[in-house]
């Protein structure tokens, strides 16, 4: 009979190997210069969506949910596309004034305490799995709590992402020391190393380098897109927010449901994942940020608003609660149990994950801050 480590490392496998489930908070809200709430909702959703499709893995939707449903749980992952794309505007929106400054050090700081101090506490659990099933540790656990791009997902599952954001800063930094004018140029020169590089890889200098990989990386484009985004809100350029958001909206919903009935990695995998998820993501984000600069929302449920503080909690530990959780899940393992169960968990483990945001994440981020004087 298998034991239960056994059972929950190959939860983890199952998990990293869809490798489009997970996202990132790519900033803290304090350090928008120009506070969107709107970015705060996208996250909470996300947040949501990304809960939705973990529980969905362990509970084997597939085979329990009505068979309707089943496309749009399963693609939950478009909360990374989500994710990715509000890292870009938000870098590019709280740091529109610093080019030229020279401020490339303290923006890296602020980037890698907002990262990994949280990231090594919330990994505590993991590790402690790992070693209760294997009685030791890789060599390799290091280069995965730095986040190493082909090791990052090897203590938590969902670790993975935070790899492409620490190259997407990375990548950032270098245009800080320049006149904010080269910003759009070099992503157009970026987007278009990435489509050279996705044609014909085996002529391109270092293309077995992992972190040329990660950054010339298809979803490389969508934190463009959000740099992009973000250009575009401070040149004032609003756009028809209802009907882009109901033509994003549809072109979604078509992309689960094609997702669904060819089931092909090529849907989470590659640049066509930009296509089916990415580009409505954006604009659905750019849609929601255009109705609130033209006040057209004024406010938003503070509830989503929490969710969007504590994406970031909510994103690194709500995968250990489900394996905490497993035994549970697979007892009485009846359609009807299932959904209830699932459903009660996709609520119930973001709202546990909460308060890890306000007496861990939130009071650690500003010790930081303030040993290193940011």
């Amino acid at each position: 009979m298998q034991s239960l480590e056994d059972s929950r490392l190959n939860v983890i496998d199952q998990v990293h190997s869809t490798a489009g489930d997970a996202f990132i908070l790519s900033d803290d809200k304090i350090g928008v210069k120009q506070n969107y709430q709107s970015v705060q909702v996208v996250r909470g959703l996300a947040a949501l969506a990304v809960v939705w499709l973990h529980v969905g893995l362990m509970d084997n939707w597939d085979n329990t949910l009505p068979h309707i449903m089943t496309p749009f749980v399963r693609c939950g992952h478009a909360g990374v596309d989500a994710f990715f794309i509000v890292s870009g505007f938000v870098l590019a929106t709280a740091h529109w004034n610093d080019f030229g400054r020279g401020k490339v050090i303290p923006f890296l700081l602020k980037r890698m305490i907002r990262i990994y101090p949280f990231l090594l506490v919330s990994s505590v659990p993991f590790l402690w799995l790992k070693y209760s099933a294997q009685h030791c540790l890789s060599s390799k656990t290091v280069a995965a709590l730095l986040l190493a791009p082909r090791y990052a997902g090897t203590i938590n599952p969902v670790a993975w992402s935070l790899a492409f954001e620490v190259v997407f800063y990375a990548a950032f930094a270098c245009f800080l020391p320049f006149r904010r004018s080269i910003l759009l140029p070099g992503m157009i020169a970026w987007a278009m190393l990435i489509a050279i590089y996705n044609t014909c890889p085996i002529g391109f200098p270092l293309n077995d380098c992992a972190y040329i990989e990660t950054l010339l990386h298809p979803w490389s484009l969508e934190f463009i897109a959000g740099v992009l985004m973000a250009a575009l809100i401070k040149c004032s350029v609003d756009i028809p927010a209802v009907p882009t958001m109901v033509m994003a909206s549809i072109w979604l919903f078509v992309a689960c449901l094609v997702r669904h009935v060819t089931a092909s990695d090529d849907f989470t995998v590659n640049g066509w994942r930009c296509v089916w998820f990415g580009i409505p993501c954006f604009f659905l984000i750019y849609g929601l940020i255009s109705l609130e600069r033209t006040k057209r929302i004024l406010r938003f449920p503070k509830l989503l608003l929490m969710l969007g503080d504590a994406s970031y909690s909510i994103y690194l530990l709500h995968f250990a609660l489900i394996l905490f959780a497993q035994d549970w899940f697979q007892a009485h393992n009846t359609p009807i149990s299932c959904i209830a169960k699932s459903l009660g968990c996709a609520l119930l483990f973001p709202t546990l994950c909460i308060p890890f945001y306000y007496f861990l994440e939130r009071p650690l981020l500003t010790f930081c801050k303030k040993t290193l004087r940011l």
